[in-house]
C-alpha cells in the first residue's frame, strides 16, 4: 500500500468506553425485550454477560441469530432520540486532547450509528477522529477496525485497540 501513515493511533469502542452508555442500553433493551420475546436484564446479569464471548452471551439469553439486526437496530434508534442523554466516561476529553498533544491520532470503531458517534463527539467538543467506522459486525470488530485503519492510510500495526470488554 502507497502512502502510509506510520502517525501512531488508537482505536476505541464508543458505547462504554468513550461514552457511558451502558444503563441507557440496558433501559432501551429492557423496554424492547418483551416486543422481541426476549427477557428483561438485572445489573448482575449485565456485568455478568459482559466477561462472555459474544455468541455465549447470546445464548444464554436465547437471542437467536436472525433477532439481532432487528434488535441491535431498535437499540441504535433508542439511542438516538436519547442522544442528550449521552455522557462521556470521565477524563474521556482529556485524555484523548493528551493523546492528540503527544503526536497520537485515533478512531472510533463501534456497532452504534455513525450519526449517534458524531452526534455525542460535537456535543462534547471532542477531538476529531481520523476515523468513525460503524459496522453490526458484533464478532470481529477487530477486522473492521484494521480494513478500516487500512483504507485511511494508516499502519494498522502501530494501533491499539481500547474497549470496555473482554471479548
Amino acid at each position: 500500500m502507497e502512502n502510509i501513515n506510520n502517525t501512531p493511533f488508537a482505536v476505541f469502542d464508543f458505547d462504554g468506553t468513550i461514552a457511558r452508555t451502558d444503563l441507557l442500553i440496558m433501559e432501551i433493551y429492557n423496554r424492547i425485550a418483551p416486543d422481541l420475546s426476549l427477557k428483561q436484564l438485572s445489573h448482575e446479569e449485565i456485568n455478568e454477560l459482559r466477561d462472555m464471548p459474544t455468541k455465549k452471551a447470546l445464548q444464554k439469553l436465547s437471542i437467536y441469530w436472525f433477532k439481532i439486526p432487528t434488535l441491535w437496530q431498535k437499540i441504535t434508534d433508542g439511542l438516538a432520540e436519547r442522544i442528550e442523554d449521552i455522557d462521556l466516561q470521565p477524563g474521556m476529553v482529556n485524555l484523548l486532547n493528551h493523546l492528540e498533544n503527544r503526536g497520537f491520532k485515533y478512531g472510533i470503531v463501534s456497532s452504534n450509528s455513525k450519526e449517534n458517534i458524531q452526534s455525542v463527539l460535537n456535543k462534547h467538543q471532542m477531538p476529531e477522529p481520523i476515523f468513525i467506522g460503524s459496522s453490526s459486525a458484533l464478532f470481529s470488530k477487530h477486522n473492521v477496525y484494521k480494513k478500516i485503519s487500512e483504507a485511511q492510510g494508516y499502519d494498522f500495526n502501530k494501533s491499539i485497540y481500547v474497549g470496555d470488554e473482554t471479548r
